[in-house]
């Protein structure tokens, strides 16, 4: 339908993949021959350029890295979830804001105005750095993002990653 529209060929891929791309032709990945790009925002995937090219996989689902099993502790005790279900900038969020009301006296509590709905990253970027309990998870989720990214880098043989998305903002408190 889009080629007959607009008259020319038309090629449909994802936002990260495109990103990938864009990355090896005219941003930092310029020069590298095998990279990844992470896009934490939403959701945790990654654009994978293997060789100079953009890889895919056999079901074209290559980069889908919010799938990969990860473990944590939780009430004590192991427990393996989806990487994305726990370190998705969503998933960081509601874990913030479900012990909000824990921590009356922190100063994140003054910023969200005690409403979990304020939990934002925003507003996260805001206490970075100041003692408030919200520094503990995102040093927390930084090194499990970093445990899923060395396994990645190792198994692939990558020599550069690129973050991306609004994980950005977290700086170097979760980097």
């Amino acid at each position: 339908i889009f080629n007959k529209h607009f008259g020319v060929p038309v090629k449909v891929i994802n936002d990260v993949n495109l990103s990938a791309i864009g990355e090896k032709e005219f941003g930092i990945g310029r020069g590298y021959s095998n990279f990844i790009l992470v896009r934490k925002s939403a959701g945790l995937k990654a654009g994978i350029i293997l060789k100079n090219r953009l890889y895919q996989g056999e079901s074209r689902a290559a980069g889908e890295i919010g799938h990969s099993i990860i473990s944590i502790m939780e009430n004590g005790e192991m427990v393996q979830k989806n990487a994305e279900s726990y370190l998705s900038l969503t998933a960081i969020c509601d874990r913030i804001a479900s012990k909000l009301s824990e921590y009356p006296n922190d100063i994140f509590h003054s910023i969200t105005g005690g409403n979990p709905e304020n939990v934002t990253i925003d507003n996260i970027v805001k206490v970075l750095g100041i003692p408030s309990y919200v520094n503990n998870y995102i040093a927390e989720a930084g090194q499990m993002f970093g445990y899923l990214l060395v396994n990645i880098v190792t198994v692939l043989d990558i020599a550069l990653v690129i973050l991306s998305g609004e994980i950005t903002k977290l700086g170097n408190y979760f980097i």
